[in-house]
């Protein structure tokens, strides 16, 4: 049986308390229980290498951007202006720091993005494009550049994205594009710091 559970609107527990993932099952399948203090925000079960998705959604950017990001890496970026990550010394800070992942997709417009969990490295395409990311709160935003973590401004569902629940730690994020707007993602574990190097922007092959 296959259970996917999207986040359809953020719940303040996302953004203001962390969350405890109870592993209730590894095997073929990973459960993983959202709370918030004493409730049940939410339970995912997650298929792992699947053919299918783990999450998907659409969203609509004005920037050009997809980002994936923990809301807890970036919080620091709260009182900034919300533009902050278009200064590329601030963005590749912060992208080659593990705490964001930002990615030009060279138009503006909607698209339609399916993400998948990975148990190992092996689906990871050569020559793809990566970022190595973190999460401490266990859940990545999935969604356009503009509701990066600045003043005023944070993830919200309800324009599109979307808040996966995945396990603390580090991450490979895998981004490629098989057609005009859409794009497929890919979250692999990581067995170290997630650092990169970037001297640029993030952009698809």
């Amino acid at each position: 049986m296959y259970i996917r559970t999207l986040f359809r609107q953020a719940h303040p527990c996302h953004l203001l308390a962390p969350h405890h993932f109870t592993k209730l099952l590894s095997k073929d399948f990973d459960v993983y229980t959202t709370r918030c203090r004493t409730k049940v925000c939410c339970t995912t079960q997650i298929k792992l290498n699947s053919d299918r998705p783990n999450a998907e959604t659409r969203f609509k950017t004005d920037t050009a951007t997809l980002t994936v990001f923990d809301p807890a890496c970036v919080q620091h970026r709260a009182a900034d202006a919300a533009d902050w990550w278009s200064i590329p010394d601030d963005e590749c800070a912060e992208i080659n720091a593990g705490n964001v992942a930002f990615v030009s997709l060279g138009a503006d417009g909607t698209y339609d993005c399916d993400v998948f969990r990975d148990s190992d490295r092996s689906q990871i395409p050569p020559d793809a494009l990566t970022i190595n990311l973190r999460t401490v709160l266990g859940c990545f935003y999935i969604g356009a550049g503009e509701y990066v973590v600045a003043d005023g401004i944070g993830p919200d569902t309800r324009y599109g994205g979307v808040l996966m629940s995945i396990p603390a730690g580090s991450w490979t994020l895998v981004v490629t594009s098989p057609a005009a707007g859409q794009l497929v993602l890919r979250l692999a574990p990581l067995d170290a710091e997630p650092a990169n190097s970037f001297d640029d922007s993030p952009c698809l092959p």
